[in-house]
């Protein structure tokens, strides 16, 4: 029987799978390589579990990676050493987003 938390999951892995998509066919870059659903799928499959144990904190976490892999590419640029950024970098690179910090990025409308 799937929890609460289960579905809250599985719907945050389905929004990953759309963001990957999204994110690689917007850059122009065609489809995403396949290890970058498998990345998706292993991270899923282990908050799935802990849902099946604690379904508000295996839900949470899966609603907080779509979340982070949402906001990763307008995270201010750092150094990469803090564990913040090195988890928004990790999040970045399986979602297919532009792992550039975002101070190097040019703003929306620059020329």
């Amino acid at each position: 029987m799937i929890n609460g938390g289960q579905r809250v999951v599985l719907g945050a892995a389905a929004a990953m799978v759309v963001l990957i998509s999204v994110r690689s066919i917007a850059t122009q870059a065609g489809m995403p390589a396949p290890n970058r659903y498998f990345g998706g799928l292993v991270l899923f499959s282990l908050w799935y579990v802990l849902a099946a144990f604690s379904p508000g904190l295996g839900g949470t976490f899966a609603a907080g990676t779509v979340v982070s892999g949402l906001l990763a590419p307008y995270a201010p640029g750092g150094t990469g050493n803090s564990p913040l950024s090195q988890l928004a970098q990790l999040v970045s690179s399986i979602s297919g987003g532009n792992t550039t910090p975002a101070a190097q990025v040019a703003p929306i409308g620059a020329a």
